[in-house]
């Protein structure tokens, strides 16, 4: 994920997405993240990012085989 991509954040993994952007790729592989409400945060995995739907920017996510992700169903708008 490149640099600045706005994105939506599960935060802490515990289910509540917030809209931030990707500040840095780590070389572990995770990120961090500034949130739009002034906090950040270090470490986010890659499972716990998705592109926000408010994007101008199409910045192509790379996925390792069997990781997890979300889907958005188009025909009910549903993750």
């Amino acid at each position: 994920m490149k640099s600045k991509s706005r994105v939506e954040v599960n935060y802490l993994g515990e289910g509540e997405w917030c809209p931030g952007r990707v500040a840095k790729e780590n070389r572990n592989g995770t990120y961090f993240v500034e949130f739009d409400d002034g906090d950040a945060l270090d470490d986010v995995l890659p499972v716990n990012i998705r592109l926000s739907r408010h994007s101008k920017k199409t910045a192509p996510l790379v996925f390792k085989l069997k990781s997890r992700v979300q889907v958005l169903v188009s025909a009910t708008g549903e993750w």
